[in-house]
């Protein structure tokens, strides 16, 4: 199953799956124009998922410097992104073979 649709079948949102894997195996601080640069999601699709995670899964940073500085966000410490990362490689790995057959 390709990811993007089993992300929608899971969580109702065909991107979430593949932002938490890069969550998961990214630095633990992270902010969203970066995460949009490695995924290749635009930066508006990331921000309401990211957004519904505050609190209980990650956690905003404190701004340092300029009002215009980056605002990190930090992934917290739960069993949640060891089980995405493996969903993901999961549903990627078949997908793969799939398309190999």
């Amino acid at each position: 199953m390709e990811v993007r649709r089993a992300s929608r079948a899971i969580f109702g949102n065909r991107h979430k799956l593949e932002v938490c894997a890069a969550i998961a195996r990214g630095d633990r601080l992270f902010y969203v124009q970066g995460l949009s640069d490695a995924t290749g999601i635009p930066t508006p699709t990331i921000r309401p998922i990211i957004a519904a995670m505050l609190h209980v899964l990650l956690r905003e940073t404190p701004q340092i410097g300029s009002p215009t500085a980056r605002r990190y966000i930090e992934r917290l410490d739960h069993p949640f992104w060891e089980a995405v990362a493996a969903l993901h490689q999961s549903v990627a790995g078949s997908a793969d073979l799939t398309r190999a057959n």
